[in-house]
């Protein structure tokens, strides 16, 4: 027992108090770094609302019976189908410009090769909105998908 005139300290309390402190800091240290990652468009998604106009008038509608999936893999390939395979080909995703372009390849389903490009409205773990435009900027429709890895 260590006395200072009137306080008296237990030595182990004393390593207790030290260590305490110490002990709170290094579990807050790797239980509150944990980094979320950012989302991907990595996957299958598949759509389940489209934005368009109809007598000039924009809103959300349900996708019809037959939904679009598109699957983005990570060698930089995508493949969608509506029902049967609609095209494949190779994509090249922007995150700072939040597009994506899409590079149709020509097939035996009749797809003819080109390049389609969209805009990311939105991207999460699980949903994912394009948009696409005119040549002169204007608003064409919306596509929202939902992942369904």
């Amino acid at each position: 027992m260590l006395s200072f005139g009137i306080l008296r300290l237990n030595p182990g309390a004393v390593k207790n108090n030290i260590l305490l402190p110490f002990v709170v800091f290094l579990t807050l240290s790797f239980t509150s770094c944990k980094k979320e990652k950012d989302p991907t468009v990595i996957g299958k998604w598949v759509s389940i609302s489209n934005y368009s106009a109809e007598n000039g008038v924009f809103t959300w509608r349900p996708t019809s019976r037959f939904s679009q999936s598109i699957t983005f893999k990570p060698d930089a390939r995508f493949n969608t189908f509506i029902d049967i395979p609609t095209g494949a080909g190779t994509y090249s995703y922007d995150h700072r410009a939040a597009k994506i372009d899409l590079n149709y390849e020509a097939d035996h389903y009749g797809t003819s090769a080109r390049t389609v490009m969209y805009k990311i409205e939105e991207l999460t773990n699980n949903r994912l909105v394009v948009s696409s435009f005119s040549p002169a900027g204007n608003l064409q429709f919306k596509t929202e998908y939902v992942r369904n890895d």
